[in-house]
């Protein structure tokens, strides 16, 4: 085999969140699965209307699907032992619209039987091409750079590129709730939103969460002596 020296290139691009996930489980416990079922699609169906009038729009509302399934301990305690959940995924691009609409389903669930959860999902995180193109870019020079350093200090020089092996990218963290290093979701458990003052906004616009993406490339230069 011919004489070669093998590098790692690096470089890393920024992705930034372009839409948030929110699965909103609905929850009806009830003696019957009949009732229990027609109760949470009344439900689902209520709480579409409350999203769409509190600023969702239709394109950001997906169907989630139904689970039936009835309690072990519901004939001992003889107490309702049918649950139906219905969920709704709800996805926006804007924070500042998604929170005040999830926030609005609360008051539907006003009867005891019935509760909801809310669970951030990861984010779509998104970069333009152009900013992906510069990455890779820069990791095949950040290579050659590494390899000019080995060659002069192994007194030889780099002849040609033998090959080159693109590795898995290194993804970052966000920090954002539903992303891996906080370890799940954001749970909204029935809790109504705080009241503001009508002089405070009613939700900060804040610049949108980012992460690092590592870009990397193997690469194998054939050398020669000087």
């Amino acid at each position: 085999m011919k004489p070669y020296i093998e590098v790692v290139g690096e470089s890393k691009f920024i992705q930034t969140v372009k839409e948030y996930v929110a699965d909103i489980n609905i929850i009806v416990r009830a003696t019957k699965s009949e009732t229990a079922v027609n109760e949470a699609m009344n439900l689902r169906n209520s709480c579409i209307e409350t999203l769409l009038s509190n600023g969702l729009q239709k394109s950001e509302i997906k169907e989630g699907g139904i689970e039936i399934w009835r309690d072990w301990f519901a004939r001992r305690k003889q107490k309702p032992g049918k649950e139906a959940s219905q969920k709704i995924i709800a996805t926006c691009e804007d924070i500042a619209r998604l929170v005040p609409a999830l926030s609005a389903i609360e008051p539907l669930f006003e009867n005891q039987r019935y509760t909801f959860t809310v669970y951030m999902r990861q984010p779509v995180f998104s970069a333009s091409e152009e900013v992906q193109e510069k990455a890779r870019s820069e990791a095949i020079q950040n290579a050659i750079s590494h390899a000019q350093i080995l060659a002069e200090t192994a007194n030889v020089e780099i002849k040609d590129v033998l090959q080159i092996e693109e590795i898995s990218k290194i993804t970052g963290y966000s920090g954002v709730y539903g992303d891996a290093a906080v370890g799940g979701g954001w749970r909204m458990m029935g809790l109504a939103a705080e009241e503001s003052s009508e002089d405070d906004e009613s939700y900060a616009n804040l610049d949108k969460a980012t992460r690092n993406i590592k870009v990397r490339y193997r690469v194998r230069f054939s050398i020669k002596s000087k």
